[in-house]
């Protein structure tokens, strides 16, 4: 069958779905950019960069550009007559002729990043990351996998509660930070090596749980997990994939992320592994003598985001073979902790931080639909006797792991499971509070009491700037003060994502429904006694009746049914796309000339995508810095002059002039005649010693 622009077959039985909405990309006619400066050849790249692989060329700063369009009027023929008559009306109105410049100037970076912009979307609408972060559908998934984990991890720590409430609280305390080191003096490595975790604050399937690095963006969750379950004894197990955010910005690997595969039990996990490195030496082809590598490689088949591996059209084919490379830890999760101030420590703020933390859990819990028996008011209500304290670090635990939200940290939540595993949010850091902090206070009160100035440096390494400490206490303060205003909001939030989302991905749905109905019908024939045959191509079955044929289509040609869903979501995926202000897409680079090159410079804008020119800044601290040097230079010279004038004087007359230099360098070049007279009278010939005698060797 033929296939539309995204390689997606498109039905020919029956009524014709529309193909899918796709950006119509102007063609441009190629055209060589020059630097007005001085062009020069640069030498061939050995590795092409990102960008390229939407646009050809980069964009033209607004002096380069115009230099180009007067070269391109001179290609065009222009003759002399006409280039005279053109210099004479720039020259009676050159207002009129810069703001011309200007203006196509604007309309030609807006038409650039534009292109590029639809460009990165008909590269990327296809791509796992890229439907879950603009398609609403895939949004309301991500947000339903995010209230699944939380809804687990609540009933994890029901459990342990439940089994030793005692050990869950000592193993929950957060008063036994102690800092080794000044705060003036620069670590050398992490905190956290030095102290115990408090295990009651990670997270209970770390032990279960891989991290998979660097991988394309063209490589899906479910390649991923194909991939693993091939090098797995039990293929039928389970395994949950949370991938990261992607890296815009990353010069090297732009819109590269990471992902972690939660496995059902350790176990799986070390059987994964020790396959996947057996793989790897076989690979090799020698066998180590003590493999210990900490990072493994294994390959993922990724020719068809959908899992199509042959083309739907009359003329046969296959997908072009494709696979990529990723990389997988085998250690464990490193966990960072870190030890808060004295101020923030203090006990004074035990009891109001608690009031505060138990409200946020409660307005969390009813947001993220957490079942009842499991909610923080419920798991704390036998708690009751327990001090302030206990309470207080049992709540920051249960907020961290069920909820995902960092108290201490700026009050903040994440959406992303796998950004906080990778320690790249707020949430990935556990603090503890200082111990001792009240006794520290109280001897700064005491140090500042006596007028001493600045407070005596202590041996705990606490800061002694008691600005530095207020300020810490105010901004904690306000973080709290927002995120207790915010707990309204989430209370009232009855959907997933928001209304509009919820919607749209309902309506989605629908289509859904409708879309697997419409291509079951167009690809199957039934003949006259009712027998129904398969209409691809490539497998022409026949069946007893429609019913065989659906259940065929489903099992056997499932990865076309997922391709022809998949168009769904494109409208409403084009529609975010068009509404965001600022885009995962890599900066464009800029050609400011030969004085600085290629400059990167970020597209911005929701209906007009546009990028700055950088090169009028660039210029403008060029321009400062050679003043800059002008200014050093005439500030040295009045110096040298300065010093000689003062040497003058001390001397009360003209400085007499140095002494010459003597020049010992010899030019052997330089060839002189010179007469030497020889003489012979007085010569001393050397008297030669007597030889020894040798002795004779005797024969025996």
């Amino acid at each position: 069958m033929p296939v539309d622009e995204f390689g997606r077959e498109i039905p020919v039985y029956g009524a014709k779905r529309p193909p899918s909405p796709r950006y119509d990309l102007p063609v441009e006619e190629p055209r060589s950019y020059r630097s007005r400066r001085a062009p020069s050849e640069s030498p061939p790249r050995r590795r092409s960069r990102p960008i390229e692989r939407y646009v050809q060329e980069p964009m033209l700063c607004q002096f380069v550009w115009k230099d180009q369009v007067q070269r391109d009027q001179e290609d065009q023929g222009r003759g002399s007559e006409g280039e005279s008559i053109v210099k004479q009306e720039k020259e009676q109105q050159p207002g009129p002729v810069k703001d011309e410049y200007k203006e196509s100037y604007d309309e030609y970076r807006q038409r650039y990043c534009l292109n590029y912009v639809r460009q990165f979307f008909n590269e990327h609408m296809d791509d796992s990351w890229f439907r879950n972060r603009y398609s609403p559908l895939g949004r309301k998934r991500i947000v339903e996998q995010h209230l699944e984990r939380a809804s687990a991890e609540a009933q994890v720590v029901r459990r342990d509660l439940e089994r030793d409430p005692e050990l869950f609280m000592r193993c929950a305390s957060l008063g036994s930070g102690i800092k080794e080191r000044s705060a003036g003096l620069k670590r050398k490595h992490d905190d956290s090596k030095d102290m115990n975790v408090p295990t009651s604050h990670v997270l209970s399937f770390t032990n279960r749980v891989v991290r998979l690095m660097d991988i394309p963006p063209h490589v899906t969750e479910n390649q991923l997990v194909t991939a693993l379950l091939d090098h797995s004894s039990n293929p039928a197990i389970q395994i949950q994939v949370f991938s990261g955010s992607v890296r815009a910005q990353d010069e090297t690997n732009p819109l590269y992320r990471d992902a972690f595969c939660v496995f059902e039990s350790p176990e799986i996990k070390q059987d994964i592994l020790s396959s996947i490195q057996k793989a790897s030496v076989e690979s090799e082809g020698h066998v180590p003598r003590k493999d210990d590598r900490k990072v493994l490689e294994f390959d993922v088949e990724c020719s068809d985001p959908y899992g199509r591996l042959e083309v739907e059209d009359e003329a046969g084919g296959t997908v072009p073979h494709r696979k990529a490379s990723i990389f997988i830890a085998t250690g464990n999760l490193p966990q960072r902790v870190v030890v808060l101030s004295a101020a923030v420590s203090s006990k004074d703020r035990i009891a109001k931080d608690k009031e505060a933390a138990c409200l946020m859990a409660r307005a969390l819990d009813l947001m993220h639909k957490i079942p009842n028996d499991c909610r923080l008011d419920n798991l704390i209500e036998p708690l009751a006797i327990c001090s302030n304290e206990d309470i207080l670090d049992v709540s920051i635990a249960y907020l961290r792991r069920v909820h995902l939200f960092s108290f201490y940290n700026g009050c903040v939540r994440s959406d992303n499971f796998a950004d906080v595993l990778s320690g790249n949010h707020p949430t990935s850091t556990i603090h503890l509070r200082l111990k001792g902090a009240d006794d520290i206070l109280h001897k700064a009160k005491e140090g500042t009491a006596e007028g001493n100035g600045d407070i005596a440096k202590l041996t705990d390494g606490e800061e002694s700037n008691s600005k530095a400490t207020d300020l810490l206490v105010m901004r904690l303060d306000e973080s709290i003060r927002k995120a207790s205003e915010a707990t309204k909001d989430w209370v009232t939030n009855d959907g997933f994502v928001n209304p509009t989302v919820d919607a749209e991905a309902s309506e989605i749905e629908v289509l859904e429904k409708q879309t697997k109905t419409e291509w079951i019908d167009h690809h199957g024939v039934v003949d006259s006694d009712g027998r129904a045959r398969c209409s691809f191509h490539f497998c022409r079955k026949l069946f007893k009746d429609m019913n065989f044929l659906e259940k065929h289509l489903r099992k056997k040609h499932s990865e076309f049914l997922k391709a022809e869903i998949a168009k769904c979501h494109d409208s409403y995926m084009m529609r975010a796309w068009d509404g965001e202000e600022c885009r995962p897409v890599p900066s464009i680079l800029v050609d400011c000339g030969s004085n600085f090159g290629l400059v990167p410079s970020q597209v911005v804008g929701s209906t007009s995508p546009i990028a700055e020119d950088p090169e009028p800044e660039l210029w403008k601290k060029e321009e400062e810095r050679r003043k800059r040097l002008t200014e050093q230079e005439a500030q040295r010279h009045q110096h040298r002059h300065r010093r000689l004038n003062d040497q003058n004087d001390h001397n009360d007359g003209p400085l007499s002039a140095p002494p010459p230099r003597r020049n010992n360098f010899v030019d052997v070049d330089d060839m002189k005649e010179e007469k030497v007279a020889l003489s012979f009278e007085n010569v001393e010939v050397p008297v030669q010693p007597p030889k020894k005698k040798k002795k004779k060797k005797k024969l025996l």
